[in-house]
Protein backbone atom coordinates (compact mmCIF):
# COMPACT_ATOMS: atom_id res chain seq x y z
CA UNK A 1 0.00 0.00 0.00
CA UNK A 2 2.87 2.36 0.91
CA UNK A 3 4.62 1.52 -2.40
CA UNK A 4 1.47 2.28 -4.42
CA UNK A 5 1.07 5.61 -2.62
CA UNK A 6 4.72 6.48 -3.34
CA UNK A 7 4.35 5.64 -7.04
CA UNK A 8 1.16 7.71 -7.26
CA UNK A 9 2.86 10.72 -5.59
CA UNK A 10 5.86 10.39 -7.91
CA UNK A 11 3.55 10.35 -10.94
CA UNK A 12 1.85 13.53 -9.74
CA UNK A 13 5.24 15.23 -9.36
CA UNK A 14 6.26 14.27 -12.87
CA UNK A 15 2.99 15.53 -14.29
CA UNK A 16 3.35 18.84 -12.47
CA UNK A 17 7.01 19.36 -13.45
CA UNK A 18 7.53 21.94 -16.20
CA UNK A 19 8.71 20.78 -19.59
CA UNK A 20 12.42 21.10 -20.20
CA UNK A 21 13.39 24.65 -21.14
CA UNK A 22 16.29 23.32 -23.19
CA UNK A 23 15.13 22.66 -26.78
CA UNK A 24 16.50 19.68 -28.65
CA UNK A 25 19.40 19.95 -31.13
CA UNK A 26 16.90 19.24 -33.93
CA UNK A 27 14.81 22.27 -32.95
CA UNK A 28 17.87 24.50 -32.60
CA UNK A 29 19.01 23.60 -36.10
CA UNK A 30 15.63 23.77 -37.81
CA UNK A 31 14.53 27.03 -36.21
CA UNK A 32 17.85 28.88 -36.06
CA UNK A 33 20.93 27.57 -37.87
CA UNK A 34 19.17 26.33 -41.01
CA UNK A 35 17.24 29.58 -41.47
CA UNK A 36 20.47 31.60 -41.79
CA UNK A 37 22.44 31.77 -45.05
CA UNK A 38 25.74 33.12 -46.30
CA UNK A 39 25.21 36.13 -48.58
CA UNK A 40 27.90 36.80 -51.19
CA UNK A 41 27.88 40.26 -52.73
CA UNK A 42 30.40 42.32 -54.65
CA UNK A 43 33.44 40.29 -53.61
CA UNK A 44 32.48 40.24 -49.92
CA UNK A 45 30.16 38.23 -47.74
CA UNK A 46 27.80 38.53 -44.83
CA UNK A 47 24.76 36.75 -43.48
CA UNK A 48 21.03 36.72 -44.14
CA UNK A 49 17.92 35.17 -42.62
CA UNK A 50 15.02 33.58 -44.48
CA UNK A 51 11.88 35.31 -43.18
CA UNK A 52 9.33 34.21 -45.81
CA UNK A 53 9.05 31.29 -48.24
CA UNK A 54 5.60 30.40 -49.58
CA UNK A 55 3.52 30.26 -52.71
CA UNK A 56 2.23 33.74 -53.50
CA UNK A 57 0.42 34.95 -56.62
CA UNK A 58 1.02 31.63 -58.34
CA UNK A 59 4.76 31.29 -57.72
CA UNK A 60 7.20 30.67 -54.88
CA UNK A 61 8.48 33.73 -53.05
CA UNK A 62 11.52 33.34 -50.78
CA UNK A 63 12.72 36.48 -49.01
CA UNK A 64 15.97 36.90 -47.12
CA UNK A 65 16.56 39.76 -44.68
CA UNK A 66 20.08 41.19 -44.43
CA UNK A 67 21.94 44.45 -43.85
CA UNK A 68 22.33 47.18 -46.44
CA UNK A 69 26.08 47.28 -45.83
CA UNK A 70 26.28 43.57 -46.74
CA UNK A 71 24.93 44.18 -50.26
CA UNK A 72 25.86 47.82 -50.90
CA UNK A 73 28.67 46.89 -53.32
CA UNK A 74 26.03 45.30 -55.57
CA UNK A 75 24.16 48.61 -55.96
CA UNK A 76 25.66 51.01 -58.48
CA UNK A 77 24.52 54.57 -59.17
CA UNK A 78 25.90 56.49 -62.16
CA UNK A 79 25.20 59.92 -63.63
CA UNK A 80 23.70 59.92 -67.11
CA UNK A 81 22.42 62.65 -69.39
CA UNK A 82 18.66 62.79 -69.84
CA UNK A 83 17.42 64.74 -72.84
CA UNK A 84 13.92 65.30 -71.48
CA UNK A 85 10.49 63.67 -71.22
CA UNK A 86 9.40 60.99 -70.60
CA UNK A 87 12.53 60.01 -68.63
CA UNK A 88 12.83 63.42 -66.95
CA UNK A 89 11.00 66.74 -66.88
CA UNK A 90 13.79 68.69 -68.52
CA UNK A 91 17.31 68.04 -69.87
CA UNK A 92 19.64 67.26 -66.98
CA UNK A 93 22.03 64.74 -65.52
CA UNK A 94 20.13 62.10 -63.54
CA UNK A 95 21.07 59.23 -61.25
CA UNK A 96 20.62 55.80 -62.83
CA UNK A 97 20.73 52.78 -60.54
CA UNK A 98 21.78 49.24 -61.37
CA UNK A 99 21.48 46.34 -58.93
CA UNK A 100 23.64 43.26 -59.43
CA UNK A 101 22.35 39.91 -58.28
CA UNK A 102 23.82 38.41 -55.12
CA UNK A 103 24.16 34.77 -54.07
CA UNK A 104 22.54 33.10 -51.07
CA UNK A 105 24.25 29.94 -49.88
CA UNK A 106 22.78 27.20 -47.69
CA UNK A 107 24.84 24.53 -45.93
CA UNK A 108 23.99 20.82 -45.79
CA UNK A 109 24.78 18.57 -42.84
CA UNK A 110 25.05 15.00 -41.65
CA UNK A 111 24.10 14.25 -38.04
CA UNK A 112 22.69 17.80 -37.79
CA UNK A 113 26.11 19.40 -37.39
CA UNK A 114 28.67 17.89 -39.77
CA UNK A 115 28.86 20.08 -42.85
CA UNK A 116 28.99 18.07 -46.10
CA UNK A 117 28.56 20.75 -48.71
CA UNK A 118 26.61 23.74 -49.91
CA UNK A 119 23.87 24.76 -52.32
CA UNK A 120 23.19 28.26 -53.52
CA UNK A 121 20.75 30.43 -55.44
CA UNK A 122 20.95 33.79 -57.12
CA UNK A 123 18.91 36.46 -55.40
CA UNK A 124 17.80 39.95 -56.39
CA UNK A 125 17.83 43.04 -54.18
CA UNK A 126 14.15 43.88 -53.78
CA UNK A 127 14.52 46.81 -51.39
CA UNK A 128 17.19 48.50 -49.32
CA UNK A 129 17.67 51.41 -46.97
CA UNK A 130 20.98 52.93 -45.95
CA UNK A 131 19.35 54.76 -43.03
CA UNK A 132 17.86 51.57 -41.62
CA UNK A 133 20.89 49.50 -42.73
CA UNK A 134 18.50 46.84 -44.00
CA UNK A 135 17.92 45.08 -47.30
CA UNK A 136 15.51 42.43 -48.56
CA UNK A 137 16.50 39.82 -51.13
CA UNK A 138 14.31 37.52 -53.19
CA UNK A 139 15.74 34.28 -54.55
CA UNK A 140 15.21 33.52 -58.22
CA UNK A 141 13.72 30.08 -57.56
CA UNK A 142 10.06 30.73 -58.33
CA UNK A 143 9.01 27.08 -58.21
CA UNK A 144 10.01 25.68 -54.82
CA UNK A 145 9.88 27.35 -51.37
CA UNK A 146 12.66 26.54 -48.93
CA UNK A 147 11.88 24.39 -45.91
CA UNK A 148 13.33 26.32 -42.98
CA UNK A 149 12.07 29.85 -42.27
CA UNK A 150 12.66 31.97 -39.17
CA UNK A 151 9.68 32.76 -36.95
CA UNK A 152 9.43 36.48 -36.23
CA UNK A 153 8.79 37.92 -32.78
CA UNK A 154 5.07 38.81 -32.71
CA UNK A 155 4.45 42.53 -32.98
CA UNK A 156 2.74 42.69 -29.58
CA UNK A 157 5.49 40.70 -27.83
CA UNK A 158 8.24 42.33 -25.78
CA UNK A 159 11.83 41.54 -24.96
CA UNK A 160 13.48 42.42 -21.65
CA UNK A 161 16.90 43.10 -20.19
CA UNK A 162 18.52 39.81 -19.29
CA UNK A 163 16.62 37.72 -21.84
CA UNK A 164 18.85 34.94 -23.15
CA UNK A 165 19.76 35.38 -26.82
CA UNK A 166 21.31 33.19 -29.50
CA UNK A 167 23.06 35.06 -32.32
CA UNK A 168 23.54 33.15 -35.57
CA UNK A 169 25.64 34.21 -38.53
CA UNK A 170 28.10 33.06 -41.17
CA UNK A 171 31.07 34.79 -39.59
CA UNK A 172 34.19 35.01 -41.77
CA UNK A 173 32.30 33.17 -44.51
CA UNK A 174 32.00 30.02 -42.38
CA UNK A 175 28.82 27.89 -42.08
CA UNK A 176 26.36 29.64 -39.73
CA UNK A 177 27.13 29.13 -36.05
CA UNK A 178 25.69 30.30 -32.73
CA UNK A 179 26.99 32.44 -29.92
CA UNK A 180 25.08 33.09 -26.70
CA UNK A 181 24.41 36.20 -24.66
CA UNK A 182 21.77 38.36 -23.02
CA UNK A 183 19.85 41.50 -23.87
CA UNK A 184 21.81 44.37 -22.35
CA UNK A 185 20.15 47.55 -23.66
CA UNK A 186 16.96 48.46 -25.53
CA UNK A 187 16.12 51.28 -27.96
CA UNK A 188 19.71 52.30 -28.63
CA UNK A 189 20.18 54.82 -31.43
CA UNK A 190 23.05 55.67 -33.76
CA UNK A 191 23.52 59.21 -35.02
CA UNK A 192 22.76 59.53 -38.72
CA UNK A 193 20.59 56.41 -38.86
CA UNK A 194 16.88 55.74 -38.50
CA UNK A 195 15.44 52.99 -36.36
CA UNK A 196 16.55 51.49 -33.07
CA UNK A 197 18.99 48.82 -31.94
CA UNK A 198 19.06 46.25 -29.18
CA UNK A 199 22.48 45.63 -27.69
CA UNK A 200 23.36 42.09 -26.68
CA UNK A 201 26.30 40.33 -25.10
CA UNK A 202 26.54 37.53 -27.68
CA UNK A 203 29.83 37.68 -29.58
CA UNK A 204 29.93 38.73 -33.24
CA UNK A 205 32.75 38.74 -35.74
CA UNK A 206 33.04 40.08 -39.26
CA UNK A 207 30.54 38.33 -41.52
CA UNK A 208 27.84 37.96 -38.87
CA UNK A 209 26.13 41.13 -40.12
CA UNK A 210 22.68 40.43 -41.53
CA UNK A 211 22.27 37.24 -39.51
CA UNK A 212 19.79 36.61 -36.73
CA UNK A 213 19.29 37.09 -33.01
CA UNK A 214 16.83 34.58 -31.53
CA UNK A 215 15.05 34.20 -28.21
CA UNK A 216 13.44 30.99 -26.98
CA UNK A 217 9.77 31.71 -26.27
CA UNK A 218 9.14 28.47 -24.40
CA UNK A 219 7.81 26.73 -27.50
CA UNK A 220 9.91 28.09 -30.40
CA UNK A 221 12.84 30.31 -31.28
CA UNK A 222 11.75 33.76 -32.46
CA UNK A 223 13.74 36.30 -34.45
CA UNK A 224 14.16 39.37 -32.23
CA UNK A 225 16.77 41.34 -34.16
CA UNK A 226 19.26 41.57 -37.02
CA UNK A 227 22.90 41.72 -35.82
CA UNK A 228 24.54 44.60 -37.65
CA UNK A 229 27.42 46.10 -35.68
CA UNK A 230 29.82 45.59 -32.81
CA UNK A 231 31.07 48.16 -30.35
CA UNK A 232 34.61 49.52 -30.56
CA UNK A 233 36.88 51.89 -28.65
CA UNK A 234 39.93 53.80 -29.83
CA UNK A 235 42.04 52.03 -27.20
CA UNK A 236 40.96 48.41 -27.58
CA UNK A 237 39.47 48.22 -31.06
CA UNK A 238 36.46 45.93 -31.63
CA UNK A 239 34.49 44.81 -28.56
CA UNK A 240 32.98 41.66 -30.00
CA UNK A 241 30.79 40.81 -27.00
CA UNK A 242 28.82 44.06 -27.34
CA UNK A 243 26.64 43.36 -30.36
CA UNK A 244 24.13 45.77 -31.91
CA UNK A 245 21.05 44.19 -33.47
CA UNK A 246 18.44 46.11 -35.45
CA UNK A 247 15.10 45.86 -33.64
CA UNK A 248 12.08 44.11 -35.11
CA UNK A 249 10.14 47.38 -34.88
CA UNK A 250 12.68 48.82 -37.31
CA UNK A 251 12.48 45.75 -39.57
CA UNK A 252 8.70 46.12 -39.81
CA UNK A 253 8.97 49.87 -40.48
CA UNK A 254 11.45 49.21 -43.30
CA UNK A 255 9.26 46.58 -44.94
CA UNK A 256 6.11 48.69 -44.64
CA UNK A 257 7.79 51.72 -46.18
CA UNK A 258 8.54 49.57 -49.23
CA UNK A 259 4.99 48.13 -49.38
CA UNK A 260 6.34 44.75 -48.25
CA UNK A 261 4.57 44.51 -44.91
CA UNK A 262 2.65 41.50 -46.21
CA UNK A 263 5.89 39.52 -45.86
CA UNK A 264 5.47 39.85 -42.08
CA UNK A 265 1.71 39.32 -42.06
CA UNK A 266 0.22 42.70 -42.96
CA UNK A 267 -2.63 42.87 -45.51
CA UNK A 268 -1.17 43.23 -48.97
CA UNK A 269 -1.20 46.72 -50.49
CA UNK A 270 -2.35 46.82 -54.11
CA UNK A 271 -0.48 49.50 -56.04
CA UNK A 272 -2.81 51.04 -58.60
CA UNK A 273 0.19 52.39 -60.53
CA UNK A 274 1.92 49.02 -60.61
CA UNK A 275 2.03 49.04 -64.37
CA UNK A 276 3.78 52.43 -64.59
CA UNK A 277 7.54 52.75 -64.86
CA UNK A 278 9.08 54.04 -61.65
CA UNK A 279 12.77 54.70 -61.45
CA UNK A 280 12.69 56.31 -58.02
CA UNK A 281 15.53 55.07 -55.88
CA UNK A 282 15.08 53.49 -52.45
CA UNK A 283 16.44 55.26 -49.42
Amino acid sequence: MIIKAFIFALALLLMAAPASADPSPQIRHEQMIWTVVLVQSGGGSGSGTVIFSKQHDGEAHTYILTNHHVIKNSVHVTKMWCSGPPQCDEPAKIDVERRDSVRAQWFDYNELSRNIGTRSQKADIVAYSRLYDLALLRTRNKETPVEYVATLLPEDARIYLGDEIKCVGAGLGMPPFMTSGEVSFLDAEIKGEDGTYTTMSCQLIFGNSGGAAFRWSGSEFQLVGVPAKISATWATGPVTHMAWAISMETVRAFLREHDLGWVVGDPEIINEDEGDDNDEMDN
